[in-house]
Formats: C-alpha cells, structure tokens, sequence
C-alpha cells in the first residue's frame, strides 16, 4: 500500500480528484495545504497585484490567500482526508529564521541561494519572474522585496517539506506542476530524500492530464524514449485521429485553451494583412512567451529565445533574397499572466526600423500559425509547441532552444550559434521534408497529444474563464476501480511507478472495430 500527498496551493481539483481515486484504490492519501503562510507562491501574479509595489510590502495575505484557502480546506474536508497545514509543522522560530535569511541574503546571491541542500534561490527567481511575467527583473526597491519574498517562502516550504516527509515516511509525493514555489521545492526535497515523486498537470488537449515521474513534465517529456512511438500499432484510424486533431488546433476546439476561434485561413487575407508576396521564399518564425521560456528552457544554442530572435532579424537583412514573417505568440495578448515584457516592445525598442525583408504578425492578429506555416519555406522555433505540428504539415522546422520535439530526428536542431547560422545557410531549402520524416512526426505528434495526455472522467472542458473546467465530483463512482482507463493509467501510474502512457491508438482500433461490427 502507498501512501501519496498532493501538495497543492489552490482547491485544485486535480489533487482532489487523485486523491479520491487513489484512496478507492486503497492508497492512505494525505494533503498539505498552505494556511495563508507564505508570503509569496505560485499564485501570486501582476493580474491579482497591477500595483508591485503594493504586493511587495503586503504580500498575499490580504485578498489572494483569503480567495484560497477556505475553499481548498473546504473541498478537502469533504474527502474526510487527513490534511496537513503549513501553520500546524512551523515553529515562531521557523518562521524568523527564514525571514532572517531571506533579508540577510545579499541581493546578487538570491538566484543561487542553496538552503539544506536545496537551490530555493532557483525556485524563488522562476517565481519572482512567474509574478512579473517578465524575464528581467529591474533593480529596484520594489522587485527586490518581491524577490525576499520568494526567497522566505521557498525557504519555509523547505523546513515544512523536510519536516513532513520525514515524520510521515510517504512512498509518494504527488504534486501539481513540479516547478515554482511551493510545488518545485516539496519536489526537490522529495528527490533528496529518495521518496519517489509524480508530477501531474493539465496537457493540451481536453480534458486530459499529462503525468511524469520524478520531475515536472517540461524537463521528462523532451526525454521520453523514440520506442515509445516509433514503434506504435500505426493503423489508417489511428493516423485519422491525429490528423482531424491537429486540424482542429487551427480552432482549438479540442483542447482546454484555445487563442482564436475565428482564424484567419485564407493566404490571400493573410498577404493583405501584413503587405507581403508570399509567392518569394519565406521562412516563418515563431516565438515563444519571454518570460515563460526562459524559465523552463536550458538546452538552448542562444542565452535567450529574445537573442535567438534578434541574432536571426540581423541574419535576414543580409539575405534580401528571403523573407522573415515573425508570429509572436497570441498568448502575449491573451495568456491567463499578462506578459510584462513581450517581444513586440523588445522588438520597437532595439529596432527602428525593421529590414525591408522582415514582417510582423502581431499576437493580437487572428491570421492562422498553421497557414503561415505551410506557406513557407522553413520554419524556425524556439520552445514553442508548434515545433510537435510544423513536421506533421511537412514543413522543414529549425530548432534554437529546448522544445519538445529536439532530438527525436524530425527537425534540424541547432547546438550552438554558429551551427544555428550553418543550417540557415542553406535555406531556401529545396523541398519539403521527405514522406518518412512526417510520417514519423505524425507518430510523435499522436504520442505527445493522445498517449501521453491521459483523458479523466471528473473534469469537464468548459468556455472562458479561469480555470478552463468544471470539476465533477457529485458522482464518487467516476473514481471507482476499473470505471475509466484513463483513471486506471494514471493510479497505476502513481501506486505502481507504471509508465504515465495510456495507448489511445488500442482504444482507437477498439472503437473502429466495432463500429465496423
């Protein structure tokens, strides 16, 4: 029998719907919650706090924490689940020491700052830069108290984490996300003391989860061996299923978020809009939120996605021979965390002018990623997830920084600048990527979006707003036993370290066979 803990910061329905399913499974499930202790968490971002420096000397405590803590106790008393507090494993003493050595910590050494053996100075900068959705951090006053702040609590949630997990003696931890704080230092230290550790979180499409052991899946899924879909059942209605998927992310009508619902499909309204002839060589661009790649991106030919792409603006203007059309990211207008920094204003700011060969489109434009893509020659990516798509439209995809589909002989991938520059000497290419290859890449795509995204049962896809589901859970038998394969996936997952790979395409093939019956 294991025994799990979901640590969790909001009335995460996630946690409480593992938690359910795992204690009918007969698993002795335990959560922790933060009782409006910390003064600073994952939470915490510009949206709830438009006035910095209001955050910066009062913390959450006032509004934020009142909006989370009540609700997440209520749901998990519901459970009738034990709960651990944050409030009920710190001492007075606890607590004035982290403060001590938040503020004590000379301001150059707050990133590397390493408390009992834990980098919460690395966990407290993804924090600080989550809350101002900005890469960088001014120096001044104000994000330097903001950066205690981040620094006390990742401290905290270290002694808290230590303390608990040593008293209680868990099998797993489960936590929501892997990264910031709390839920990347409850995992760390988790790893520390050699307790095996999951990680769960929403995935693209709807409404389905993605798991993985012992990290946050931004770090395990880049890794995920080429076996696990090279060598899939490749069947005509598995190959169906991804295509009329990747289809409907022109819409996102399938998945939990989607930017647009009305895009701009027609490559004509695409020419007018931005005033270029797409019948000359074009290579598509495609860049990524500044602050959210810089926080999960490491193996990188650039120090930043925002290098990569000025390095690359300059390298256009001495092709004249080629066009550049930049997509920045919709999320820059429409991500839940408003973007502080975007890459339209780094762009206005280091370029007055742009060269005559390279175009824009704005992330408030509805003109469709995918349409752009295929009337290119090439494309070039980052981090961005269009990296998994733009093989399986045939589209030859240049790769600087660490996405997802790196290394898995689908896309040219840059190690460093100058083998980055190499690969874009030889552009225009002369065709399009050979059969195989998207062959492949639509295997790979497949893989990532349905056997790696595992379907429950206890959420509900929902229009707008924030979080995008409806939690159901007046329904207790949804989370019995063998009721759901997805469910069954996921706790054999946790109970058993199982592979977190629910194999859609038997599900698929199931369904087609007796359709045909």
């Amino acid at each position: 029998m294991c025994t799990s803990i979901g640590a969790h910061l909001v009335a995460n329905s996630g946690d409480i719907g593992l938690a359910a399913a795992l204690t009918f499974r007969g698993a002795q499930v335990e959560t922790l919650l933060c009782d409006r202790v910390l003064p600073a968490c994952m939470a915490c971002e510009v949206s709830w706090w438009p006035n910095h420096a209001e955050f910066a000397d009062e913390g959450p405590q006032s509004n934020l924490c009142k909006a989370c803590y009540g609700p997440a106790a209520s749901r998990w008393q519901e459970l009738d689940l034990p709960v651990n507090r944050y409030s009920e494993t710190l001492t007075d003493d606890d607590r004035q020491k982290a403060k001590t050595l938040a503020q004590s910590c000379a301001v150059e050494d707050i990133d590397t700052y390493v408390y009992e053996s834990i980098n919460v100075g690395d966990q407290a900068r993804a924090g600080a830069i989550r809350f101002f959705a900005s890469r960088d951090l001014p120096d001044d006053p104000v994000t330097e108290k903001t950066r205690r702040r981040f620094l006390e609590a990742a401290i905290i949630t270290t002694m808290v984490a230590y303390r608990l997990f040593r008293e209680k003696k868990y099998d797993v931890i489960v936590a929501h996300h892997g990264i910031y704080v709390p839920q990347g230092i409850l995992t760390e230290v988790a790893n520390m003391l050699g307790i095996r550790v999951v990680t769960w979180n929403l995935s693209y499409r709807a409404p389905c989860l993605v798991l993985s052991h012992g990290d946050t899946y931004h770090r395990t899924l880049p890794r995920d061996d080429t076996s696990l879909w090279r060598d899939i059942n490749w069947t005509d209605a598995v190959r169906r299923e991804i295509e009329d998927y990747l289809r409907g992310r022109i819409s996102g009508e399938k998945d939990w978020i989607t930017y647009y619902k009305h895009a701009m499909v027609n490559v004509a309204d695409l020419e007018k809009e931005i005033g270029i002839d797409l019948s000359k060589p074009t290579v598509s661009l495609f860049t990524n939120v500044i602050w959210d790649a810089q926080i999960f991106c490491t193996d990188s030919a650039f120090p930043s996605m925002l290098d990569w792409v000025k390095s690359t603006i300059d390298w256009f203007a001495n092709r004249p021979d080629l066009q550049l059309v930049i997509r920045i990211h919709p999320a820059e207008k429409q991500h839940q965390v408003k973007p502080q920094q975007t890459v339209a204003a780094e762009l206005a700011s280091a370029y007055e002018k742009l060269p005559a060969n390279v175009w824009v489109v704005p992330a408030e434009s509805i003109v469709s990623s995918y349409i752009l893509a295929e009337s290119s020659n090439a494309a070039l990516v980052f981090a961005s997830k269009m990296s998994l798509e733009l093989p399986t439209m045939g589209v030859p995809t240049i790769v600087a920084g660490d996405a997802w589909v790196r290394g898995k002989g689908l896309t040219w991938d840059a190690e460093t600048e100058a083998s980055y520059f190499k690969i874009l000497n030889r552009l225009p290419l002369p065709q399009r990527m050979p059969e195989e290859m998207v062959e492949n890449a639509k295997k790979y795509a497949f893989h990532f979006f349905f056997r790696r995204s595992i379907p429950v049962n206890f959420l509900e896809a929902k229009l707008g707003g924030w979080p995008p589901f409806v939690f159901k859970m007046n329904d207790l038998s949804l989370f019995y036993p063998g009721c759901h394969y997805g469910m069954n996936v996921i706790c054999d997952g946790i109970l058993d370290e199982k592979p977190f790979v629910y194999e859609a395409e038997r599900v698929i093939m199931a369904e087609a066979s007796e359709m045909a019956q």
